[in-house]
């Protein structure tokens, strides 16, 4: 029986392995692209190399696959809390519906690579004009109100909301509750502040 591929419709629906075949084909199409990260697992099984990558910036993951034929283009001391670039190229795997970035070069971003970013941005700023006198407001000698990011009931947030307290009685605090551990952390501090 020939599968016919038009568009899918209710009285001529695509099988499973169609659609998977479908995703797979587009997926391959995309080729290799460079991402940043940082590894929130590395498992080594059968000399193979399993694991996820997250945004640092934003609640986003993928799964990664290092083969053993890769390996030696990988730094020896990757673990999991590393920031790296890598060189990923998509792989849907129709089988099991799954999408996993297979990885063909991996590399930890130093902090020359952070300092030349900052710089960058630091002059790109600049260029907007972010930077120039003219937009700094003075500083009040009390402020009307300070933030806080802290974890939900926490000691730290009981301490010093005291100690301001004491200090100043009419402190005034904007609480902002995040996650302090793990890998929501980065993002949940940042959308804080932001």
């Amino acid at each position: 029986m020939a599968i016919e591929q038009g568009p899918p419709t209710a009285d001529n629906p695509w099988p499973v392995a169609l659609l998977g075949a479908k995703l797979r084909d587009w997926i391959d199409r995309l080729g290799t692209a460079w991402v940043e990260g940082e590894i929130t697992q590395w498992n080594v099984a059968g000399g193979n190399v399993y694991g996820k990558l997250k945004d640092v910036e934003v609640d986003a993951t993928v799964s990664f696959s290092i083969w053993s034929s890769v390996r030696s283009r990988v730094p020896a001391d990757l673990k999991q809390g590393d920031r790296v670039v890598a060189a990923v190229k998509p792989n849907y795997w129709v089988k099991g519906g799954s999408l996993t970035m297979q990885v063909v070069e991996m590399k930890h971003v130093g902090l020359g690579d952070l300092l030349e970013r900052l710089e960058r941005l630091r002059r790109t700023l600049a260029a907007e004009g972010l930077f120039d006198p003219s937009r700094k407001k003075r500083l009040p000698f009390l402020p009307h109100r300070i933030g806080l990011i802290t974890g939900k009931d926490s000691d730290a947030e009981k301490d010093v909301k005291r100690n301001a307290q004491l200090r100043w009685p009419q402190v005034e605090f904007r609480t902002v509750h995040t996650a302090v551990q793990g890998d929501r952390t980065v993002g949940e501090v940042t959308a804080a502040i932001l």
